[in-house]
């Protein structure tokens, strides 16, 4: 895909409708970039987003309060900054909420009649976007992201939960394979990271409550309702912020560890 695509940043809570949306803008001949369509089972999916946007001639906002409320907007936005912006509103919002870099910007209103509303968008895309049949429908390459919390002691696991979770059709996000956006503070990026994440897997040892980050991290993600999954990799005494909670044992039998695993992906993240 070239210069000609359209990227949609979005919501994942806001899918169906995106879904819809990009197969009636497919079915216009005009491309699309969305996330489960173009990044693959394994790749770091913040540096796959920021190449999209680069590679995109247009940007369409899906704005709704799902999507206000993510701290990946700020950075998707810095990305777009030279592209043609197009904001559609799919739901009421606070117009407070709003960042003042959309507020200026004409919106487009699904809400009242998306026939209407997808009229209106098709008629902003210059001819130069649109391809004169239309585009098949594109298949789903990645089921969701997962954020990787733990300490660099336990890299040696990591690696493996890192082909795990190709071999499982998730995309990921760790602190040692990521690329820094220096833009912004190291836990302003965590914060986003973990917002825009399906799930949190929180690597436990006993350097686990000893590490800087990943005490917060855990304890960002049940605030605001992430699903966090336990993995305990080593032999470790007790540790409070974390007691009675349930775990996945890889001690023991790490080939069981990996297939209890997959199992709780399925069942957190449908």
């Amino acid at each position: 895909m070239g210069d000609n695509m359209v990227y949609i940043s979005y919501s994942r809570k806001d899918r169906v409708f995106v879904e819809k949306l990009v197969s009636d803008l497919n079915t216009k001949g005009i491309s699309t970039w969305v996330d489960v369509h173009q990044i693959k089972p394994g790749e770091m999916w913040q540096e796959r987003i920021k190449e999209g946007i680069e590679n995109a001639s247009m940007f369409i906002l899906v704005l709704s309060e799902n999507y206000l409320s993510s701290n990946w907007l700020s950075i998707e936005l810095a990305f777009a900054t030279s592209k043609k912006i197009i904001p559609i509103k799919i739901s009421d919002l606070d117009v407070n909420s709003v960042p003042s870099v959309i507020g200026n910007i004409q919106w487009i209103d699904f809400v009242e009649d998306y026939s209407i509303g997808f009229d209106k968008l098709i008629e902003l895309f210059p001819d130069e976007v649109k391809n004169p049949t239309p585009l098949q429908k594109q298949k789903e390459e990645v089921k969701g992201y997962v954020f990787i919390s733990f300490c660099e002691t336990d890299e040696d696991f990591v690696s493996f939960l890192r082909e795990f979770l190709k071999s499982q059709d998730f995309a990921y996000w760790d602190f040692v394979e990521g690329d820094r956006n220096y833009d912004i503070q190291f836990f302003h990026e965590l914060e986003s990271t973990i917002n825009d994440s399906e799930a949190v897997l929180s690597i436990i040892s006993p350097d686990w409550k000893m590490s800087k980050w990943t005490t917060r991290e855990f304890f960002y993600a049940e605030d605001i309702g992430k699903p966090v999954l336990l993995l305990r990799v080593k032999k470790s005494k007790p540790i409070l912020p974390i007691s009675g909670l349930p775990y996945i044992d890889f001690v023991d039998d790490k080939e069981l560890g990996f297939e209890k695993l997959a199992k709780e992906l399925v069942k957190r993240l449908k």
